[in-house]
């Protein structure tokens, strides 16, 4: 980069340069102005300017034409202002908002300007104020300046405040400037306590939870996932690549293996595609026995949550209640007597072979659904006289414990069978159709009943 003599700048067109730069490197060109007017001699400073005083309208990049060995200006043009001698750059800076003054080596306080006055009081019982004269014994072509931030402490009715100071060096002494950030403070200390609050929320979880950020890294995880995963604290604390987070699973058989490793990375591929829209979910049945339920959901600024559920008992409930169904169906289906069986707001829950076959209802029908009102339509169209059925029907909806009356109905092409309704518990109802007392009706198993 070719070198800029300042030198060859004067105080107005380095003050106008400086309203042309961001914010930090505007801070220190002030510094540096600062300086060069506290030292100037004072007779020339006071001495009328000779020269015509641009506004700022006359200000332009193009002025500035490159030279082989720094930037050349042309010479300032325009008639001085209608108002009189134009205001000293000091005064100037003077009257800056923003906190600027100069230290010695020795820890004193040369000079501050009106915004450094405000908060001397304060600043000074700080012991950050001190900080730039830890660094005077480094050399100031490595470090001639850096950044830091300062607390004031609270003092009456004035709460906490929080500056980011700039310190530079400078002919033996520091220029500093600060910059209020104790708005950016109170957010950043409002994140972390939102950030400690959801870690202490996650941490109760028993779902393991994994987060990724917009890079793929693993930058939260709570202890669940520690126990879920059998992979270590240090290997989870290390940021691991979402790749390397779920080869690591592989290898521990904590996800189903794939065929080969390219199948592999295609799915791995997928998955993480569809983690990104909210579309993944999947049961993970491990080779141990335990099975996993796995979600990936999306989250702001690109990352993506993965979330382990332990299902194994769930699972294992599931398959004992489809167990038991299956037998109770197979002890309903062992009895000759028709079972139907109505729960406590009148629809069908089971019925057994002989009731199929007694009323003509294939096994592949789907009684979903069907209700009180309309079984009693079914037995109607198949009794002689649909009269018989009233009793029964009045039965149906009066819940009653205890043991139901008997009932004969005459059925077509069957004859007279008894028909009770037993009150079972919950309110829910039992009709079964089944032969006359003293009537012998020899037992059939399953296997009869369907091939008759």
């Amino acid at each position: 980069m070719t070198p800029i003599d300042v030198s060859s700048f004067n105080s107005l067109t380095l003050f106008e340069l400086a309203l042309a730069l961001p914010l930090s490197l505007a801070l220190t060109l002030a510094a540096l102005i600062l300086v060069r007017s506290r030292h100037r001699d004072r007779a020339v400073r006071a001495r009328p300017s000779q020269r015509s005083r641009p506004s700022h309208a006359d200000f332009r990049p193009d002025r500035f034409q490159p030279g082989p060995d720094r930037f050349q200006t042309e010479p300032d043009r325009g008639a001085a202002p209608s108002g009189g001698a134009r205001i000293p750059l000091e005064d100037r800076f003077e009257h800056l908002p923003i906190p600027s003054w100069v230290m010695t080596d020795d820890g004193l306080i040369e000079d501050g300007n009106a915004a450094y006055e405000k908060i001397a009081a304060r600043l000074q019982t700080s012991d950050d104020i001190l900080a730039p004269l830890r660094r005077s014994d480094e050399r100031s072509d490595e470090r001639p300046g850096f950044t830091y931030r300062a607390r004031l402490p609270v003092e009456g009715r004035q709460g906490e405040r929080w500056l980011d100071i700039s310190a530079r060096r400078s002919a033996g002494a520091w220029d500093c400037a600060a910059q209020d950030v104790t708005a950016l403070v109170e957010a950043e200390r409002a994140q972390r306590d939102f950030v400690q609050t959801l870690t202490k929320t996650f941490a109760q979880l028993s779902t393991g939870l994994a987060i990724f950020d917009h890079d793929r890294q693993l930058i939260l995880f709570n202890p669940a996932l520690l126990d879920l995963t059998q992979l270590s604290a240090e290997f989870l604390a290390s940021r691991p690549a979402l790749s390397h987070f779920f080869d690591h699973l592989r290898d521990r058989q904590i996800m189903p293996e794939p065929k080969n490793y390219a199948t592999w990375r295609e799915h791995l591929s997928h998955l993480v595609s569809a983690a990104t829209d909210g579309r993944y979910q999947d049961t993970w049945s491990l080779p141990g026995g335990a099975t996993y339920r796995v979600s990936g959901r999306p989250h702001p600024n690109g990352a993506v949550a993965f979330l382990f559920e332990d299902i194994t008992d769930q699972i294992a409930m599931t398959r004992r209640f489809r167990q038991q169904l299956s037998l109770s169906q197979s002890v309903l289906d062992a009895f000759t007597d028709g079972i139907a069986i109505f729960d406590a707001s009148g629809t069908l829950s089971y019925c057994n072979s002989a009731y199929r076959q007694l009323f003509g209802l294939p096994e592949a029908t789907d009684l979903a659904g069907v209700t009180t009102d309309d079984s009693l339509r079914l037995w109607a169209g198949q009794s002689e006289d649909s009269a018989a059925l009233e009793p029964v029907r009045r039965q149906l909806e009066l819940y009653r414990g205890g043991d139901g009356a008997r009932h004969e109905v005459v059925l077509k092409g069957r004859g007279p069978v008894s028909c009770t309704v037993l009150c079972l518990a919950g309110g829910a109802r039992m009709v079964s159709f089944g032969a006359r007392p003293g009537q012998f009706v020899p037992l059939q198993s399953p296997e009869r009943l369907d091939s008759a």
